[in-house]
C-alpha cells in the first residue's frame, strides 16, 4: 500500500516559492503568540489554602494596655511620693517637755504650717479681693508664668485645694514674717511662714527663683500686681520683721503659685519650689480634672474623651 506524506488535499509536493512562504507565515504566527503571551499577566501560583501564611496582625490594644500600666503606675509612685513626702512633713510637729518640780512631765504638740494668715487677701480674676479664710475650691484667682523671654505675666486660674491648717484659734500662736515692700500705692503687708516660698531677684543678681522666706532680705526685690492685673511689676523689700497670728492656710493651683497681698508667691512650703511643684504634680491634675468634670458636667467628660479616642486612632492604636 501507498503511503502518502503529503499534507490534505495535496496532490504533488509544493514548489519552492510556497515552501518558503509556508515557513515564513509560520514564523510570523510564532513571533505574534509570543509577544502575546508576554504581556498576559502569569497565573498565580497553587497554594495550599491549609498552609497560608498567617496575616501580621499590630499589636494595637497590647500597645494600650502596656502604655496605661506605664503611666498608670508612674501616677500611683508620684502619688504616693507626693502624699508621703509632702504631707508628712508639712503635718510634722515639734514636741516640748517641761518638767515640774512634782516629776511630772507635760508634752506639748503644736503644728508647724507652711502657709498664710486668714486675713492675707488673694486677687481674684476681676481685680477683686478676698480674705484667704473665705477662698473657695474653683475661685479664679491671679497666676504667675514665664514668658519665652524670662518675663513674669499673670494670668486666670481656680483653686484647686485649700489646705487648712489650723482655723483662728488663740491658744495656738503661728510663727510668721511680714515683709513690706515699696509701692505707690498702700497695700497690707505680707504674712508668710518662714519655709513658704515666693518668687524673689535677689538685690545683686539678674536670676529670678522661689526662695523661702527666710532666705530674703531688705533690699531683695518681690513681683508685684500691676493695675492692668496681666503683668508684674519688681519691687524692693523694706522690712522685715516677726509675728505672731493664729490661723493657717494653704491654697493649690495648677500652676503652683498665686498673688497675695498683691505679691507673687508660691503654694509650697517645706522644701524647694522645683520639687514640691514635680511631687505635686499628680494632685494637681487630678484635682484640675475633677474640678472641670464637675463645673462642665457629662458632656465636657464625653467631648474630652472623644478627643482622647481620635488621637488614639490617629496614632494607630485604636
Amino acid at each position: 500500500m501507498e503511503v502518502s506524506y503529503l499534507p490534505n488535499n495535496q496532490s504533488s509536493p509544493p514548489s519552492y516559492h510556497e515552501a518558503t512562504g509556508q515557513q515564513f507565515q509560520h514564523a510570523a504566527r510564532y513571533h505574534m503568540l509570543a509577544e502575546v503571551t508576554d504581556v498576559l499577566p502569569s497565573a498565580p501560583l497553587a497554594t495550599n489554602e491549609n498552609h497560608a501564611p498567617p496575616q501580621r496582625t499590630k499589636p494595637r490594644y497590647q500597645a494600650i494596655i502596656i502604655t496605661g500600666i506605664i503611666v498608670g503606675g508612674s501616677i500611683l509612685i508620684a502619688l504616693i511620693v507626693s502624699f508621703t513626702l509632702i504631707f508628712g512633713v508639712l503635718k510634722k510637729s515639734t514636741t516640748t517637755t517641761t518638767t515640774t518640780t512634782t516629776t511630772t512631765t507635760t508634752t506639748t504638740t503644736t503644728q508647724r504650717p507652711k502657709c498664710f494668715d486668714g486675713d492675707t487677701t488673694v486677687v481674684r480674676e476681676d481685680g477683686s479681693r478676698v480674705r484667704m479664710r473665705n477662698l473657695k475650691v474653683g475661685d479664679q484667682v491671679i497666676v504667675a508664668y514665664k514668658t519665652s523671654d524670662n518675663g513674669i505675666e499673670l494670668r486666670s486660674s481656680p483653686i484647686l485645694a485649700m489646705d487648712i491648717y489650723q482655723k483662728y484659734d488663740n491658744d495656738s500662736p503661728v510663727d510668721y514674717l511680714e515683709i513690706q515692700v515699696a509701692a505707690n500705692i498702700s497695700i497690707p503687708p505680707l504674712h508668710i511662714t518662714r519655709r513658704h516660698s515666693l518668687l524673689v531677684r535677689r538685690e545683686h543678681d539678674s536670676e529670678v527663683k522661689y526662695l523661702f522666706a527666710s532666705q530674703v532680705n531688705i533690699g531683695d526685690h518681690l513681683y508685684l500686681l500691676k493695675n492692668d492685673y496681666r503683668s508684674a511689676v519688681q519691687t524692693k523689700i523694706t522690712h522685715i520683721k516677726d509675728v505672731t497670728l493664729f490661723d493657717a492656710y494653704a491654697p493649690l493651683t495648677l500652676e503652683g503659685n498665686l498673688v497675695v497681698n498683691d505679691v507673687v508667691v508660691s503654694c509650697y512650703g517645706t522644701f524647694t519650689h522645683s520639687f514640691v511643684h514635680l511631687a505635686m504634680a499628680p494632685r494637681r491634675w487630678l484635682l484640675y480634672g475633677a474640678l472641670h468634670t464637675t463645673l462642665m458636667g457629662q458632656k465636657y467628660v464625653e467631648e474630652h474623651f472623644n478627643l482622647i479616642i481620635k488621637y488614639l486612632m490617629a496614632i494607630n492604636l485604636l
